[in-house]
């Protein structure tokens, strides 16, 4: 009896190592691509998981805009002093304009006669959008911009993340984890600024707007409640404004965002010359796989339309020479 008690024992091990694997192996094309880690750009005393990659030509740069920024200390920085903290942000805001036109400066500068891209994925789309939108006709370093897997209105968003309890954790725990990294930083800043926040509340949050309303309404107390903070931070209304050629790529399967956010740039496109959206059925958040490796088809569209424009842009400079 025992020795067959320990066979099933074994069985079962096996059995749940090879479950184990096949899952693993099916789901790797996926994780491979929620994974896979952000290169940063260091500019003074900034961190910016916004980076600028040279694309096709040595006169053409992207920027790529993913996510937010976040104060940067190391051993070589010299501590800030109680005035620089009191201008310091703690933590960065959703649609964050300062750091966008900070590194809008920087690439401008760094290369003023190149034509430069700005793309942006997710959060980052909501920034590029907005950006945009507040450039209005003002002479804009950059000659077109794409907009990937944006969610537009945080309002409902943020409220939409509520039903979807286990990405909305997700997402939480992704703050979180930006808040621990910087987590001596945002203390000097909040101390400097006479603000007493209840850290260890925050870090036992368990949603995207639990969390806001805890840190974020402290550190900009000129928002009313977490839906004044994100109707601020939000882009929907920015597209009227947009002046430059803007693809907006969207899906109706998003886990993240409800189809009837995505009707903002659909909408924006019927009114707005300027502005391209391409909705499909299917792509998940920031997915577009084909094939059996899970190949990443969605740049193709952005480089393509990007192509499009700077070919036009070549051949409407050539015609006035």
């Amino acid at each position: 009896m025992v020795n067959i008690t320990g066979k099933l024992l074994v069985l079962c091990f096996c059995l749940r190592g090879l479950l184990e694997a096949a899952v693993g192996v099916l789901l790797w094309p996926v994780l491979r691509f929620f994974l896979r880690e952000t290169p940063q750009v260091t500019y003074n005393d900034t961190s910016y998981n916004s980076h600028v990659y040279q694309v096709a030509h040595e006169d053409v740069h992207l920027t790529v805009d993913n996510t937010h920024a976040a104060q940067q200390t190391s051993n070589n920085v010299e501590p800030l002093s109680p005035k620089q903290l009191m201008a310091c942000k703690g933590f960065p805001m959703h649609c964050d304009m300062d750091d966008m036109e900070t590194v809008a400066r920087h690439v401008h500068s760094a290369f003023p006669s190149a034509p430069k891209l700005l793309v942006g994925f997710s959060a980052g789309a909501n920034v590029v959008v907005k950006y945009l939108g507040l450039q209005g006709n003002k002479e804009n370093p950059f000659v077109a911009a794409v907009s990937v897997c944006n969610g537009h209105e945080l309002v409902p968003l943020t409220k939409e993340f509520l039903k979807r309890p286990v990405a909305n954790t997700l997402m939480a725990q992704a703050l979180q984890g930006l808040l621990k990294s910087k987590y001596s930083e945002v203390e000097q800043i909040c101390t400097a600024r006479g603000l007493h926040v209840d850290f260890r509340g925050i870090l036992s949050t368990n949603n995207v707007r639990q969390f806001e309303t805890e840190l974020m309404l402290q550190l900009f107390p000129e928002f009313s409640d977490i839906d004044a903070y994100y109707a601020y931070n939000s882009c929907h209304e920015a597209f009227k404004d947009v002046s430059i050629p803007l693809l907006a790529m969207a899906t109706c399967d998003d886990p993240l965002i409800h189809r009837d956010l995505t009707d903002h740039a659909v909408n924006a496109s019927k009114g707005n010359p300027n502005v391209l959206s391409v909705r499909t059925n299917t792509g998940g958040h920031l997915g577009w796989l084909t094939g059996w490796n899970g190949r990443w088809w969605q740049q193709d569209v952005v480089f393509s339309f990007l192509d499009g424009v700077l070919a036009l842009r070549y051949a409407a400079t050539c015609g006035d020479k």
